[in-house]
């Protein structure tokens, strides 16, 4: 037979961690559907690295953003932010043309979860890019 004070121990610890769930944030809540939907999607900020090309324009981050059912790229490069034109995603693949001090560079990328990688074309040559996504926790 259970006592009055082991019951009331019972309850006292079971209203404990029902307030516990209650003060949890929303967010706390959504990480696990954010980062499916993340996975699912080219949307985000991606840390990025192009091999070959002079320092300044070596590293930046590239942002896609999906404005109703058209797809803008930024890319955020040498303390400047180039939008991109004819930007194009099919499947898993992200085409896009951007001007680098007036020259014509084409970008192709293909993502996977969290993990970005192809190539930049222009008339210097090809460049190898990788990057990987930022996540904001």
């Amino acid at each position: 037979m259970i006592s009055v004070k082991s019951m009331c121990s019972v309850i006292v610890a079971a209203c404990f961690l029902c307030t516990s769930l209650q003060a949890m944030p929303v967010s706390a809540n959504k990480s696990v559907n954010d980062k499916v939907i993340v996975e699912t999607s080219p949307v985000g900020e991606w840390n990025y690295t192009a091999e070959g090309t002079s320092y300044e324009y070596s590293k930046g981050v590239l942002v896609v953003k999906k404005i109703e059912e058209n797809y803008e790229v930024t890319v955020r490069v040498n303390n400047a932010a180039l939008k991109a034109e004819q930007v194009k995603v099919a499947g898993k693949a992200i085409d896009f043309v951007i001007y680098v001090e007036g020259q014509k560079v084409t970008v192709s990328l293909t993502w996977d979860g969290n993990e970005i990688k192809g190539e930049a074309e222009s008339t210097d040559g090809v460049f190898p890019i990788k990057g990987t996504r930022i996540i904001v926790d």
